[in-house]
């Protein structure tokens, strides 16, 4: 079991600037150091401030992430499906072009279109999933909270 190893030194660093919610950075932190572990995740949390729940705070964030994580996903879903549905309107509207010139700038756009479906599945897919399989094994990690007021 690997640790992570997370400092609040104050509210500061805790809070999102203009909001009362968690940190991005916290969340950044704590998915790029639990990238590279195989295993269980241990979070070890030095909390300096007077935040008590920290752990809870940290999990209910982490969930609200995860569910961010699939909106997008859904959004890209749309996205490939919109890019393949212009893509195909545009092979049929080439077998309707009689001027060989542009057919060929025509299909040309079409498999362009088309091959922004494929793009979006190699790497935005894949790293969304990557950030969702990370994210909930912090969810389920276990959490340390100590306390040095």
């Amino acid at each position: 079991m690997k640790n992570i190893i997370l400092k609040i030194k104050n509210t500061d660093d805790f809070y999102e600037k203009y909001s009362n919610k968690v940190s991005r950075d916290i969340f950044k932190y704590l998915i790029d150091e639990c990238r590279y572990i195989k295993g269980n995740v241990k979070v070890i949390i030095h909390n300096q401030t007077s935040i008590k729940n920290i752990d809870r705070l940290i999990k209910d964030g982490l969930n609200e992430y995860l569910k961010e994580c699939k909106r997008m996903d859904n959004e890209y879903n749309k996205k490939q499906i919109l890019f393949f549905i212009v893509g195909l309107i545009f092979i049929m509207i080439s077998t309707l072009v009689t001027y060989k010139i542009i057919n060929e700038v025509i299909i040309i756009a079409a498999w362009v279109v088309i091959w922004e479906v494929v793009d979006i599945s190699f790497n935005l897919d894949v790293q969304s999933n990557y950030s969702k399989k990370i994210i909930k094994k912090l969810m389920n990690s276990e959490f340390i909270i100590d306390e040095e007021n």
